[in-house]
């Protein structure tokens, strides 16, 4: 049946009216339009479907190759930060070791001197107490020596007979007792 449509319209177009060839040519153009557009849809869809995928393809790599390189910079930035702190964290310890040695050989030097000290106190006490001791001994001699010299001047009136007073204030003055 189609075939035979397609037998009728060669015939009209061989020798038919000249209508109808025009409008079978219109017809003709309009169906080879309409099936050239549907064919090139379906081409540019294909190939739009492959550019698209491919697109898509590649944005995925693209993503991936990024979410990559951020890792690794994000993996490069902590060591980074971590290498810092470590660093940051060495200087601070060896200036607090060099505070306490500091302070340990501040320390050492207070405690020298305080020996010092306690030494030279020690020394002034046995000094002092020597002193005193001394200061006893030499008051004592003195008391000795002053009741000496009485015995002797008591002697000495009774050998003489009289009493002589001896007083060396700023004046020089002697009392002379006569006995019988």
């Amino acid at each position: 049946m189609f075939q035979a449509e397609i037998y009728s319209a060669f015939y009209i177009l061989k020798g038919g009216n000249k209508i109808n060839q025009l409008l079978i040519y219109i017809f003709i153009a309009i169906l080879g339009l309409v099936l050239g557009i549907t064919i090139g849809y379906w081409i540019r869809r294909y190939l739009f479907r492959g550019r698209k995928e491919q697109a898509e393809k590649s944005a995925k790599e693209i993503i991936e190759l990024a979410k990559k390189d951020a890792e690794a910079i994000k993996k490069e930035k902590l060591v980074e930060a971590k290498d810092e702190v470590y660093k940051i964290r060495f200087e601070e310890e060896d200036k607090l070791r060099n505070l306490r040695n500091d302070l340990r050989k501040l320390e050492s030097r207070i405690a020298h001197r305080e020996s010092i000290i306690d030494q030279k106190s020690m020394k002034l006490d046995r000094r002092i107490s020597i002193i005193a001791r001394t200061e006893k001994e030499i008051n004592l001699f003195k008391e000795e020596l002053e009741k000496n010299l009485q015995e002797q001047k008591i002697r000495l009136e009774n050998i003489a007979g009289f009493n002589i007073y001896f007083f060396f204030p700023k004046k020089t003055w002697f009392k002379f007792t006569i006995r019988c």
